[in-house]
């Protein structure tokens, strides 16, 4: 396909964007509120969001490696008493931009075009492997945006630009006594 490094591009740099609102529910949530599940049978909210920032962070990494094997995704997905909490949520939403910012540096034409294979049998351009990631990140948005309302929250604004902020993480740090 003609110009897959621009359409390449672009996608991953909505990717970054349509991350800030899903990591900005955890302002919404309080740590006590995140193992809940507003709906039976689903993820809890907590789970949900570190679940949207692992594809993000795994199809990135895809990309970049030409394939995804299930080892090279056991540290995000893996789940434990650690999942869905806070500090969990942050390290793999650092984890997801830092492999987003590492295909875009390494984003040419042949990247994009390039077929990733995955260890479930799907292959795919690089373009639809990053568009994968956008697409389980914003299906996932949307599920957290419904999760916090039933929960009686107002979530994020998805069309407000946000971008993760330094005072936040020190302290969500802070609050899990990393510091």
């Amino acid at each position: 396909m003609e110009n897959s490094e621009a359409m390449t591009r672009y996608v991953l740099e909505g990717t970054l964007k349509a991350m800030g609102p899903l990591v900005c529910a955890l302002d919404v949530v309080p740590d006590d509120r995140l193992a809940e599940e507003p709906v039976p049978e689903q993820m809890a909210v907590g789970k949900m969001i570190q679940h949207a920032l692992s594809g993000v962070a795994f199809t990135a990494r895809a990309l970049r490696l030409g394939k995804c094997e299930e080892s090279d995704v056991a540290d995000l997905m893996r789940d434990d008493d650690a999942s869905g909490t806070r500090p969990r949520i942050r390290e793999i939403e650092s984890t997801a931009r830092k492999e987003v910012s590492g295909a875009l540096a390494e984003l040419n034409e042949e990247l994009a075009t390039r077929t990733v294979s995955f260890w479930w049998g799907w292959n795919l351009t690089g373009l639809e492997t990053a568009s994968l990631g956008y697409e389980e990140l914003v299906h996932h948005r949307g599920q957290v945006q419904s999760f916090l309302r039933l929960m009686g929250y107002a979530p994020p604004d998805i069309h407000a630009p946000v971008e993760p902020t330094a005072s936040r993480a020190a302290a969500d740090e802070t609050a899990a006594g990393q510091v």
